[in-house]
Protein backbone atom coordinates (compact mmCIF):
# COMPACT_ATOMS: atom_id res chain seq x y z
CA UNK A 1 0.00 0.00 0.00
CA UNK A 2 1.44 3.66 -1.02
CA UNK A 3 1.95 5.91 1.72
CA UNK A 4 -0.13 8.75 2.01
CA UNK A 5 2.22 11.74 2.00
CA UNK A 6 2.41 15.57 2.01
CA UNK A 7 4.84 15.82 -0.93
CA UNK A 8 6.81 19.18 -0.50
CA UNK A 9 4.94 21.30 2.14
CA UNK A 10 4.94 24.99 1.98
CA UNK A 11 7.55 25.01 4.84
CA UNK A 12 10.54 23.12 2.34
CA UNK A 13 12.18 26.03 0.60
CA UNK A 14 12.85 23.61 -2.42
CA UNK A 15 11.04 20.77 -4.03
CA UNK A 16 12.06 17.24 -3.35
CA UNK A 17 11.72 14.15 -5.44
CA UNK A 18 8.86 11.37 -5.44
CA UNK A 19 11.20 9.05 -4.53
CA UNK A 20 12.84 10.96 -1.49
CA UNK A 21 9.13 12.67 -0.74
CA UNK A 22 8.11 9.00 0.03
CA UNK A 23 11.42 7.97 2.14
CA UNK A 24 11.18 11.45 4.23
CA UNK A 25 7.71 10.45 4.64
CA UNK A 26 8.07 6.97 5.94
CA UNK A 27 10.75 8.20 7.98
CA UNK A 28 8.81 10.85 9.41
CA UNK A 29 5.48 8.29 10.28
CA UNK A 30 7.62 5.22 11.01
CA UNK A 31 11.02 5.30 11.84
CA UNK A 32 11.46 8.37 14.06
CA UNK A 33 10.34 6.84 16.90
CA UNK A 34 12.25 3.33 16.38
CA UNK A 35 15.81 5.26 16.71
CA UNK A 36 16.76 5.15 20.21
CA UNK A 37 18.33 7.91 21.26
CA UNK A 38 17.30 10.06 18.95
CA UNK A 39 13.05 9.51 18.70
CA UNK A 40 13.13 12.78 21.18
CA UNK A 41 10.58 15.45 19.75
CA UNK A 42 13.64 17.64 19.98
CA UNK A 43 16.21 15.60 18.38
CA UNK A 44 13.43 15.41 15.29
CA UNK A 45 12.74 18.75 15.69
CA UNK A 46 16.54 20.09 15.00
CA UNK A 47 16.93 17.51 12.35
CA UNK A 48 14.22 18.63 10.44
CA UNK A 49 14.91 22.17 11.41
CA UNK A 50 18.78 22.08 10.28
CA UNK A 51 17.97 19.81 7.03
CA UNK A 52 15.73 22.01 5.61
CA UNK A 53 16.06 26.05 6.99
CA UNK A 54 18.95 26.15 4.12
CA UNK A 55 19.69 24.34 0.53
CA UNK A 56 23.44 24.15 1.85
CA UNK A 57 25.51 21.12 1.40
CA UNK A 58 26.07 20.33 4.83
CA UNK A 59 21.85 20.77 5.42
CA UNK A 60 22.13 18.02 1.89
CA UNK A 61 23.92 15.79 4.05
CA UNK A 62 21.40 15.32 7.36
CA UNK A 63 18.79 14.90 4.54
CA UNK A 64 20.91 12.45 2.76
CA UNK A 65 21.59 10.70 6.22
CA UNK A 66 17.85 10.49 6.92
CA UNK A 67 17.23 8.96 3.97
CA UNK A 68 19.67 6.28 4.32
CA UNK A 69 18.06 5.20 7.38
CA UNK A 70 14.26 5.45 6.22
CA UNK A 71 15.47 3.01 3.10
CA UNK A 72 17.48 0.69 5.71
CA UNK A 73 14.04 0.20 7.27
CA UNK A 74 12.06 -0.44 4.30
CA UNK A 75 15.13 -3.30 3.72
CA UNK A 76 16.32 -1.40 0.72
CA UNK A 77 19.65 -1.72 1.11
CA UNK A 78 21.12 -0.99 -2.00
CA UNK A 79 19.46 2.73 -1.86
CA UNK A 80 20.39 3.13 1.70
CA UNK A 81 23.86 2.91 1.00
CA UNK A 82 23.93 4.93 -1.78
CA UNK A 83 22.09 7.72 -0.01
CA UNK A 84 24.93 7.33 2.97
CA UNK A 85 27.64 7.70 0.58
CA UNK A 86 25.56 10.83 -0.96
CA UNK A 87 25.89 11.89 2.75
CA UNK A 88 29.45 11.01 3.62
CA UNK A 89 29.85 13.10 -0.19
CA UNK A 90 28.22 15.82 1.26
CA UNK A 91 29.88 16.41 4.37
CA UNK A 92 32.83 16.27 3.12
CA UNK A 93 32.35 18.86 0.24
CA UNK A 94 31.64 20.95 2.86
CA UNK A 95 34.57 20.94 5.07
CA UNK A 96 35.16 24.25 2.73
CA UNK A 97 32.34 26.29 4.93
CA UNK A 98 33.81 26.50 8.46
CA UNK A 99 30.65 29.05 9.39
CA UNK A 100 29.13 27.52 13.25
CA UNK A 101 25.94 26.31 11.43
CA UNK A 102 27.83 24.62 9.10
CA UNK A 103 29.72 22.73 11.73
CA UNK A 104 26.98 21.43 13.36
CA UNK A 105 24.95 20.65 10.63
CA UNK A 106 27.90 18.11 9.69
CA UNK A 107 27.73 16.75 13.36
CA UNK A 108 24.36 16.43 12.87
CA UNK A 109 24.45 14.39 9.42
CA UNK A 110 27.70 12.22 11.21
CA UNK A 111 25.36 11.02 13.91
CA UNK A 112 22.94 10.48 11.83
CA UNK A 113 25.27 8.32 9.99
CA UNK A 114 26.47 6.74 12.89
CA UNK A 115 23.57 4.99 13.66
CA UNK A 116 22.68 4.32 9.95
CA UNK A 117 26.44 2.57 10.09
CA UNK A 118 24.82 0.11 13.29
CA UNK A 119 21.82 -0.99 11.03
CA UNK A 120 23.30 -1.84 8.34
CA UNK A 121 25.09 -4.88 9.76
CA UNK A 122 23.54 -7.06 12.28
CA UNK A 123 27.04 -8.42 12.97
CA UNK A 124 29.68 -5.46 12.40
CA UNK A 125 29.41 -1.78 12.17
CA UNK A 126 32.67 -0.90 10.97
CA UNK A 127 32.35 2.92 9.82
CA UNK A 128 30.06 4.20 13.35
CA UNK A 129 33.13 5.06 15.83
CA UNK A 130 34.92 6.79 12.99
CA UNK A 131 31.78 8.98 12.43
CA UNK A 132 31.47 9.58 16.23
CA UNK A 133 35.45 10.93 16.13
CA UNK A 134 34.21 13.14 13.66
CA UNK A 135 31.51 14.52 15.57
CA UNK A 136 33.46 14.63 18.60
CA UNK A 137 36.71 16.91 16.59
CA UNK A 138 33.97 18.80 14.98
CA UNK A 139 32.46 19.60 18.10
CA UNK A 140 35.84 20.73 19.83
CA UNK A 141 35.99 23.16 16.92
CA UNK A 142 32.69 24.21 17.53
CA UNK A 143 32.22 24.67 21.74
CA UNK A 144 34.29 26.84 23.40
CA UNK A 145 35.17 25.27 27.02
CA UNK A 146 34.47 28.18 28.86
CA UNK A 147 30.70 28.96 27.52
CA UNK A 148 27.32 27.80 28.86
CA UNK A 149 25.22 26.39 25.98
CA UNK A 150 21.60 26.38 25.77
CA UNK A 151 19.28 24.94 22.79
CA UNK A 152 20.06 23.29 19.72
CA UNK A 153 23.86 23.66 20.43
CA UNK A 154 23.31 22.04 23.87
CA UNK A 155 21.14 19.22 22.36
CA UNK A 156 23.99 18.32 19.61
CA UNK A 157 27.14 18.75 22.82
CA UNK A 158 24.60 16.09 24.44
CA UNK A 159 24.36 14.07 21.42
CA UNK A 160 28.10 13.82 21.29
CA UNK A 161 28.69 13.06 24.62
CA UNK A 162 26.52 10.34 24.78
CA UNK A 163 28.01 8.33 21.51
CA UNK A 164 31.30 9.28 22.37
CA UNK A 165 30.72 7.62 25.98
CA UNK A 166 29.40 4.43 24.54
CA UNK A 167 32.62 4.26 21.69
CA UNK A 168 34.68 4.68 25.06
CA UNK A 169 32.96 1.48 25.89
CA UNK A 170 34.00 -0.80 23.19
CA UNK A 171 36.95 0.45 22.57
CA UNK A 172 38.22 -0.66 26.23
CA UNK A 173 36.91 -4.21 25.61
CA UNK A 174 37.59 -4.68 21.89
CA UNK A 175 41.30 -6.09 21.59
CA UNK A 176 42.09 -4.46 18.17
CA UNK A 177 40.73 -0.92 18.50
CA UNK A 178 41.93 1.71 16.27
CA UNK A 179 44.28 4.06 17.61
CA UNK A 180 43.05 7.20 15.62
CA UNK A 181 39.66 6.46 17.68
CA UNK A 182 41.68 5.77 21.26
CA UNK A 183 43.10 9.22 20.55
CA UNK A 184 39.89 10.69 20.03
CA UNK A 185 38.36 9.45 23.49
CA UNK A 186 40.93 10.55 25.69
CA UNK A 187 40.79 14.13 24.17
CA UNK A 188 39.10 16.09 26.68
CA UNK A 189 38.10 19.05 25.55
CA UNK A 190 34.20 19.18 25.52
CA UNK A 191 34.01 18.90 29.42
CA UNK A 192 34.32 22.44 29.95
CA UNK A 193 31.60 23.34 27.71
CA UNK A 194 29.61 19.94 29.14
CA UNK A 195 30.12 21.28 32.76
CA UNK A 196 28.85 24.80 31.92
CA UNK A 197 26.09 23.71 29.75
CA UNK A 198 24.22 20.99 31.72
CA UNK A 199 22.31 20.64 34.89
CA UNK A 200 24.13 17.85 36.49
CA UNK A 201 20.74 16.16 38.14
CA UNK A 202 18.33 16.19 35.17
CA UNK A 203 17.51 13.49 32.95
CA UNK A 204 18.70 13.89 29.58
CA UNK A 205 16.42 13.18 26.34
CA UNK A 206 19.42 11.83 24.34
CA UNK A 207 21.87 10.08 26.94
CA UNK A 208 18.34 8.73 28.95
CA UNK A 209 20.08 9.57 32.36
CA UNK A 210 21.24 12.48 33.74
CA UNK A 211 24.62 14.21 32.58
CA UNK A 212 26.41 13.59 36.19
CA UNK A 213 25.95 9.74 35.72
CA UNK A 214 26.82 9.61 32.39
CA UNK A 215 29.81 11.48 33.16
CA UNK A 216 30.56 9.41 36.28
CA UNK A 217 30.33 5.96 34.03
CA UNK A 218 32.34 7.66 31.36
CA UNK A 219 35.69 8.16 34.43
CA UNK A 220 34.88 4.60 35.44
CA UNK A 221 35.82 3.43 31.29
CA UNK A 222 38.26 6.00 31.77
CA UNK A 223 39.87 4.65 34.51
CA UNK A 224 39.58 0.83 33.73
CA UNK A 225 41.04 1.90 30.34
CA UNK A 226 44.05 3.60 32.45
CA UNK A 227 44.16 0.45 34.44
CA UNK A 228 44.77 -1.89 30.99
CA UNK A 229 48.14 0.02 30.34
CA UNK A 230 49.28 -0.94 33.92
CA UNK A 231 48.89 2.13 35.80
CA UNK A 232 46.67 1.24 39.18
CA UNK A 233 43.38 3.29 39.36
CA UNK A 234 43.40 5.20 42.73
CA UNK A 235 41.13 3.69 45.39
CA UNK A 236 40.27 7.02 46.14
CA UNK A 237 39.16 7.83 42.55
CA UNK A 238 36.83 4.92 42.79
CA UNK A 239 35.48 5.85 45.95
CA UNK A 240 34.48 9.74 44.64
CA UNK A 241 33.08 7.72 41.95
CA UNK A 242 30.56 5.67 43.79
CA UNK A 243 29.70 8.38 45.65
CA UNK A 244 28.70 9.95 42.44
CA UNK A 245 26.58 7.16 41.33
CA UNK A 246 25.52 6.26 44.77
CA UNK A 247 23.74 9.45 45.68
CA UNK A 248 23.14 10.61 42.05
CA UNK A 249 19.56 12.42 41.61
CA UNK A 250 18.00 11.78 38.10
CA UNK A 251 14.88 13.92 37.42
CA UNK A 252 12.67 14.59 34.76
CA UNK A 253 12.84 18.25 33.60
CA UNK A 254 8.89 18.76 33.68
CA UNK A 255 7.67 17.93 36.55
CA UNK A 256 3.78 18.28 36.62
CA UNK A 257 2.30 15.33 34.64
CA UNK A 258 -1.01 14.74 34.47
CA UNK A 259 -2.11 12.76 31.97
CA UNK A 260 -2.05 8.81 32.00
CA UNK A 261 0.25 8.75 28.81
CA UNK A 262 3.06 11.31 29.85
CA UNK A 263 2.88 9.70 33.37
CA UNK A 264 4.07 5.91 31.53
CA UNK A 265 6.34 7.66 29.94
CA UNK A 266 8.09 9.89 33.12
CA UNK A 267 8.16 6.15 35.07
CA UNK A 268 10.25 4.69 31.86
CA UNK A 269 12.50 7.77 31.99
CA UNK A 270 13.15 7.41 35.51
CA UNK A 271 13.39 3.41 35.09
CA UNK A 272 16.01 3.33 32.41
CA UNK A 273 17.79 6.21 34.17
CA UNK A 274 17.72 4.07 37.37
CA UNK A 275 18.98 1.07 35.40
CA UNK A 276 21.72 3.77 33.76
CA UNK A 277 23.18 4.14 37.06
CA UNK A 278 23.23 0.04 38.40
CA UNK A 279 24.92 -0.28 35.92
CA UNK A 280 27.85 2.15 36.48
CA UNK A 281 28.01 1.38 39.99
CA UNK A 282 28.04 -2.82 38.92
CA UNK A 283 30.53 -1.72 36.17
CA UNK A 284 32.92 0.42 38.41
CA UNK A 285 33.05 -2.90 40.96
CA UNK A 286 33.33 -5.30 38.51
CA UNK A 287 36.08 -3.51 36.43
CA UNK A 288 36.90 -0.82 38.67
CA UNK A 289 37.40 -2.91 41.84
CA UNK A 290 37.69 -6.32 40.35
CA UNK A 291 35.33 -8.03 42.99
CA UNK A 292 33.54 -11.23 42.25
CA UNK A 293 29.88 -11.28 41.18
CA UNK A 294 29.20 -12.97 44.35
CA UNK A 295 29.73 -9.80 46.04
CA UNK A 296 27.42 -7.92 48.75
CA UNK A 297 27.51 -4.39 46.97
CA UNK A 298 27.06 -6.36 43.48
CA UNK A 299 24.09 -8.64 44.30
CA UNK A 300 22.36 -5.63 45.78
CA UNK A 301 22.90 -3.63 42.66
CA UNK A 302 21.86 -6.36 40.44
CA UNK A 303 18.78 -7.36 42.37
CA UNK A 304 17.74 -3.30 42.01
CA UNK A 305 18.44 -3.49 38.34
CA UNK A 306 16.15 -7.32 38.03
CA UNK A 307 13.73 -5.16 39.63
CA UNK A 308 13.04 -2.03 37.29
CA UNK A 309 13.73 -4.54 34.24
CA UNK A 310 11.23 -6.68 35.34
CA UNK A 311 8.42 -4.43 35.30
CA UNK A 312 9.86 -2.99 31.78
CA UNK A 313 8.17 -4.18 28.30
CA UNK A 314 11.11 -3.12 26.65
CA UNK A 315 14.53 -1.82 26.53
CA UNK A 316 16.43 -0.30 23.78
CA UNK A 317 19.07 1.04 25.93
CA UNK A 318 22.20 -1.62 25.38
CA UNK A 319 25.15 -0.37 27.66
CA UNK A 320 22.94 -0.71 30.48
CA UNK A 321 20.86 -3.73 29.87
CA UNK A 322 24.21 -5.82 28.42
CA UNK A 323 26.17 -4.55 31.67
CA UNK A 324 23.11 -5.81 33.77
CA UNK A 325 22.28 -8.92 32.01
CA UNK A 326 26.69 -10.27 32.06
CA UNK A 327 25.30 -10.39 36.00
CA UNK A 328 21.82 -12.70 35.64
CA UNK A 329 23.23 -16.05 37.07
CA UNK A 330 19.38 -17.49 37.78
CA UNK A 331 17.11 -18.69 35.42
CA UNK A 332 14.40 -16.17 36.46
CA UNK A 333 17.02 -13.16 35.72
CA UNK A 334 17.85 -15.00 32.39
CA UNK A 335 14.55 -15.18 31.35
CA UNK A 336 13.59 -11.33 32.27
CA UNK A 337 16.69 -10.79 30.09
CA UNK A 338 15.96 -12.80 27.04
CA UNK A 339 11.70 -11.80 27.62
CA UNK A 340 12.91 -8.10 26.84
CA UNK A 341 15.42 -8.74 24.22
CA UNK A 342 12.17 -10.38 22.18
CA UNK A 343 10.34 -7.31 23.13
CA UNK A 344 12.20 -5.09 22.43
CA UNK A 345 13.35 -6.55 18.99
CA UNK A 346 9.63 -6.67 18.48
CA UNK A 347 9.11 -2.90 18.89
CA UNK A 348 11.87 -1.32 16.79
CA UNK A 349 12.44 -3.87 14.74
CA UNK A 350 16.04 -3.57 13.07
CA UNK A 351 17.99 -2.17 15.95
CA UNK A 352 21.16 -2.74 18.07
CA UNK A 353 19.50 -4.65 20.48
CA UNK A 354 20.20 -7.70 18.04
CA UNK A 355 23.75 -7.25 18.17
CA UNK A 356 23.64 -6.95 21.98
CA UNK A 357 21.74 -10.37 22.16
CA UNK A 358 23.95 -11.84 20.60
CA UNK A 359 27.00 -10.90 22.90
CA UNK A 360 24.74 -11.12 26.07
CA UNK A 361 24.26 -15.02 24.93
CA UNK A 362 28.27 -15.32 24.06
CA UNK A 363 28.38 -13.58 27.98
CA UNK A 364 26.58 -16.47 29.29
CA UNK A 365 28.26 -19.44 27.74
CA UNK A 366 31.51 -18.53 28.50
CA UNK A 367 30.62 -17.82 32.30
CA UNK A 368 29.27 -21.25 32.60
CA UNK A 369 32.19 -23.07 30.66
CA UNK A 370 34.29 -20.45 33.98
CA UNK A 371 32.86 -21.69 36.43
CA UNK A 372 35.40 -21.54 38.85
CA UNK A 373 35.97 -17.56 38.06
CA UNK A 374 39.17 -18.32 36.65
CA UNK A 375 38.93 -15.42 33.68
CA UNK A 376 38.77 -12.00 35.09
CA UNK A 377 35.58 -9.46 34.41
CA UNK A 378 37.35 -7.58 31.75
CA UNK A 379 38.70 -10.37 30.09
CA UNK A 380 35.76 -12.33 29.85
CA UNK A 381 33.85 -9.03 28.79
CA UNK A 382 36.51 -8.54 26.32
CA UNK A 383 36.88 -11.93 24.82
CA UNK A 384 33.09 -11.45 24.05
CA UNK A 385 33.12 -8.46 22.42
CA UNK A 386 36.08 -9.11 20.09
CA UNK A 387 34.61 -11.98 18.10
CA UNK A 388 33.38 -9.64 15.27
CA UNK A 389 35.71 -8.50 12.58
CA UNK A 390 34.99 -4.54 13.67
CA UNK A 391 34.06 -2.18 17.02
CA UNK A 392 31.09 -3.77 18.85
CA UNK A 393 28.40 -0.85 18.99
CA UNK A 394 26.02 0.09 21.17
CA UNK A 395 24.42 2.77 19.95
Amino acid sequence: MRLSINRNPHWIPFSLSGTDADLLSYYQESVSHKLIGMSNPQVQSLAFRMSFSDDSVSASAIRYAILALAAIYLFDRQRAVAYSKRATTAIRDSLVYSTTNDILQRIVASNFLTMFETLLSPDDAPKWATNICFSKTASITSFTLDQKYHGDSALILEWVCYYVVLSKFSLRHFDRPPMSSIWCVKQDHLKGAVMNSFDANQILPIGGCSMGVLMAISTTISEVMRAEIGSDIPLESLDKLERQLKYARQEIRVEDIDDVTRSAEATELRSTAELYRLAGLIYLERAGRKVSPSNARVQQYVNDAFSILDGLHVCGRTLPLFIISCEASTDSQKATILRLLSSTKHHYGPCNIVRVHNFIERFWAMNELDSDQDLGYTEKMTDVLSLGDSLPAFV
